[in-house]
């Protein structure tokens, strides 16, 4: 008797299978994740924080003193409000070298210097309405709101001490944000709404141009009809900003990447923040901390993670991967299954199930998907597409296009409700027990294999940055095993 075996063990081949929060990686498939942050407070009052290239975050307190912290939150006093020059009103603080720039009322800023730690002397600034106040590409931008019923702008602190304007004609600007290539962007509220424009560092770095822009006026909205309302902005490179503020009908917090055109949300910040600093450190960093300062002055390190996505269907958190094996022959015997798993700790299992049959459209006819009616499934069919597991195995660009009317997002709502449909069927039989590395497959008769191979969590897994490892399953040696008569 002779063995032919399918296998699967490339990222390539595992494309050809389908299911539900199923992500592809290199050893194989596991469970998908969502980006998330985790918020966790510092455990001190600040008006302003401003971070260091290393990390360390340097807070301006009430009292007017500034503090650094360092990675293990360690707290190092860098000046003494009145050593030197007494700040009555702080509001914001920066960093340029050795040089911290603290922001007395609305017009002057108090140099000090860290390393003797004293104040070195005060600038006027001219400004009318102090706002924000920044460093980027070498830089100080102060955000000026102008003076009463005129227009805001952007002021930057040149070489000796004399202050010009970047950027002008803003209309209430909010805050203030600078990329790694020194592009400036700023947020503006204006009468017809929130938007954030973006200036490009050679257009800001002539003082009397008035510099081109890109407007970002379109944004995400929540499931109430809510409409995001920025509060602030931190920009991590030239092609990616964070966007955070409330939502207009609920009021909750909420915070959003913007990448091209793009809006993807961060899950896990549940405070209303005024400020957000992300430092140089952030820029390039898969998963980067960024610090928020809320209207009561307290502070958060806010660092991004990635977790599982769950599985409402299941209230687990799951990812399900089917395949259908064609071996070319009707009443072929499909002998044996084997799997090889990374990291498979106690609090994960991988379940299999397998059925065969000759039959290559199976029981569900594609009236069963749920919103595909007899005309969609007339077209679909038309284009080959006759059955539901013909449907799971398709993408959503080449569903749409078969079926007249249809767009994309219909026609991965289709595929989910397949998936969905696939995973109820009764004909599933159970491989014993659970995470076989190698199981033989009993009444397993026909030109058809489909399996069912489910990664389960019970808890509310979570991979950080740190972790080098995450459960599911690992590139499978010879799954599944077709047997012939030789």
């Amino acid at each position: 008797m002779d063995f032919a075996y399918h296998t699967t063990s490339v990222p390539e081949q595992w494309d050809d299978w389908a299911g539900h929060n199923l992500a592809v990686e290199e050893a194989g498939v596991t469970i998908e994740t969502e980006p998330t942050v985790d918020s966790q407070d510092m455990g001190f009052d600040a008006i302003d924080v401003a971070v260091a290239r290393d990390g360390t975050v340097y807070a301006l307190r009430p009292s007017g003193d500034v503090f650094r912290y360092d990675r293990r939150e360690q707290a190092a006093r860098v000046w003494t409000n009145g050593e030197g020059e007494t700040v009555s009103d702080p509001r914001s603080v920066c960093l340029a070298g050795d040089r911290v720039f603290v922001a007395d009322g609305a017009s002057e800023l108090v140099v000090v210097s860290e390393r003797e730690g004293r104040a070195l002397g005060r600038i006027e600034t001219d400004v009318d309405d102090h706002r924000a106040l920044v460093t980027g590409d070498r830089t100080l931008y102060i955000l000026d709101g102008g003076p009463a019923g005129g227009d805001g702008r952007v002021a930057t602190l040149r070489r000796r001490g004399e202050v010009g304007t970047a950027i002008r004609g803003l209309e209430s600007p909010r805050d203030v944000t600078v990329d790694p290539e020194g592009n400036v962007s700023v947020l503006e509220v204006t009468d017809d709404g929130p938007h954030v424009s973006v200036y490009e560092s050679r257009h800001v770095a002539s003082p009397d141009a008035f510099p081109s822009r890109r407007l970002v006026e379109t944004l995400p909205t929540d499931d109430e009809d809510g409409t995001l309302v920025p509060h602030c902005i931190a920009a991590l490179s030239d092609e990616e900003t964070i966007v955070h503020g409330p939502f207009s009908t609920s009021g909750d917090p909420a915070t959003y990447h913007y990448r091209e055109g793009t809006w993807e949300r961060r899950h896990g910040v549940d405070v209303l923040c005024s400020h957000l600093r992300a430092g140089p450190g952030a820029t390039g960093v898969r998963y980067p901390t960024y610090y928020g300062v809320t209207d009561d002055d307290r502070v958060y390190a806010i660092e991004e993670t990635k977790r599982y996505s769950h599985n409402d269907r299941t209230d687990r958190y799951t990812a399900t991967a089917f395949r259908r094996f064609d071996s070319g022959s009707v009443d072929t015997q499909w002998h044996r299954v084997t799997l090889g798993f990374d990291s498979l700790d106690s609090n994960t299992q991988v379940l299999v199930s397998y059925y065969a049959a000759d039959d290559r459209r199976g029981a569900d006819g594609l009236e069963a998907v749920a919103d595909v009616n007899e005309h969609d499934a007339a077209d679909l069919r038309a284009a080959g597409i006759d059955s539901v597991w013909d449907l799971v195995e398709s993408t959503p660009e080449t569903v749409a296009a078969a079926a007249d009317g249809a767009t994309v997002e219909r026609a991965t709502a289709w595929i989910d409700a397949a998936v969905a449909l696939l995973d109820d069927r009764e004909e599933w039989r159970r491989v014993d027990p659970a995470s076989p590395s190698d199981a033989l497959l009993a009444d397993a008769t026909g030109r058809y294999l489909h399996v069912s191979s489910r990664c389960s969590r019970a808890s509310t897994p979570t991979s950080r940055r740190r972790s080098r490892t995450s459960p599911g399953i690992s590139t499978p040696r010879g799954c599944p095993a077709s047997t012939s008569p030789g």
